[in-house]
This record gives structure tokens, C-alpha cells and sequence, in this order.
């Protein structure tokens, strides 16, 4: 997450311009690089979720302002699921491997992803692995 100037120093009242952006403790679950004219990059380490803080003062000519706190909270982003399309010779037993369905989908997060199944199918038998993988074989006639 990358925030531009005046970033922190944007709500900061009293300065006269010119102040400058102090980093008085760094995050916990994380990096951030605070800029001096107040803009940050904040990157949370892999997979973290949930809250993160850093404090800083505003600082100018010969004053420091007060110590202030900057919250902030990583969601977890919910994946994307693409419908899929296989086929198969009537008779013929359909063997996927991984990452079979899971392929085409994603997570912003980076999360791993994994294969549910929600309803089954309505001609024949199909097992399918939280790899994505899957194997269906069909009834008879089909």
C-alpha cells in the first residue's frame, strides 16, 4: 500500500509548512518506509491479516509535535473462481491432475487455494482433490 504526500502530515495542523515526517516506531507485521513530506509504503508480511500500527511526530524548525499513531488493517480478499468446461468420451472415465479447476482462479492475497465440492454431478461419479484435481467417471449411457 502506497499512500503519496502530504500522507500523514495531511490532518496535522499547526505546521507552517515545510515540516517533516518523523518514523518513532516501526510495524509490527510488516515494513513501512515513511517518507519525510509524510507519504509511506506499507507492505504486510506474507499472508498477515488483521491489524498494524506505526507511530510518528511532525517535525519543524525547532518543534516536534506530539507522538501520533497510524492504524492499519489488511483484509483478506475473497478468491476468484472461474467456471470450468471438460468433456470426455461417452464410456470414457475423466482423469484431471492438479491444479485442474483450481487453475484458472486466483487470490489477490496470494492465499493457496483450495478445491470444494458444492454440489455433484448428475451422470455418473466424480471425486475431486483440494489440489483442484479430479476424477469422473460416468454411468452407464453417458
Amino acid at each position: 500500500m502506497t499512500v503519496p504526500a502530504p500522507g500523514v502530515l495531511g490532518n496535522d495542523v499547526g505546521l507552517l509548512g515545510g515540516g517533516t515526517a518523523v518514523l518513532d516506531s516501526a510495524t509490527t507485521h510488516g515494513t513501512v518506509n515513511l517518507a519525510s513530506n509524510g507519504g509511506y509504503a506499507y507492505t504486510p508480511n506474507a499472508g498477515y491479516v488483521g491489524t498494524d500500527t506505526f507511530r510518528y511526530h511532525a517535525h519543524q524548525l525547532l518543534l516536534n509535535s506530539n507522538t501520533a499513531t497510524v492504524t492499519i488493517t489488511m483484509t483478506n480478499a475473497t478468491p476468484v473462481g472461474s467456471a470450468d468446461s471438460y468433456t470426455t468420451m461417452e464410456g470414457t472415465q475423466k482423469v484431471v491432475a492438479a491444479a485442474g479447476v483450481l487453475a484458472n482462479d486466483s487470490d489477490a492475497d496470494g492465499d493457496a487455494l483450495r478445491a470444494a465440492l458444492v454440489s455433484g454431478v448428475s451422470h455418473g461419479t466424480l471425486s475431486l482433490a483440494t489440489n483442484g484435481g479430479f476424477t469422473y467417471t460416468p454411468a452407464g449411457g453417458y
